[in-house]
């Protein structure tokens, strides 16, 4: 479902959202996340529905740091119910919560 999309374009769509959410300047992690914590994020569906973003949120999350794992357990264009799991992500938290909110 999601051939097509240009890697580089979802790129810059994601650079662009994270510098409008001022990402690098996020003073709560900043002042309460240890650069050294490692964390886990998931993606959960909260309501029926059909998946759309996944790309997308990836590439937010690689901008925002390339150590960052991206799982994806599902596929965009699929169906989804209010529990299922999209995707997680793995790495520094300061990451996950930098990039989150955009994703």
């Amino acid at each position: 479902m999601t051939e097509g999309l240009d890697p580089r374009l979802l790129r810059r769509l994601a650079e662009a959202a994270l510098a409008e959410d001022r990402a690098d300047h996020d003073v709560t992690t900043l002042a309460l996340v240890p650069p050294e914590q490692a964390g886990r994020g998931v993606v959960i569906a909260k309501a029926e529905g059909v998946l759309a973003g996944l790309p997308l949120a990836a590439a937010v999350f690689a901008a925002v740091d390339g150590s960052l794992v991206w799982r994806p357990h599902t596929e965009d264009g699929r169906p989804v119910s209010p529990g299922d799991r999209a995707a997680s992500v793995e790495g520094p938290l300061s990451s996950i919560l930098r990039g989150e909110r955009v994703a």
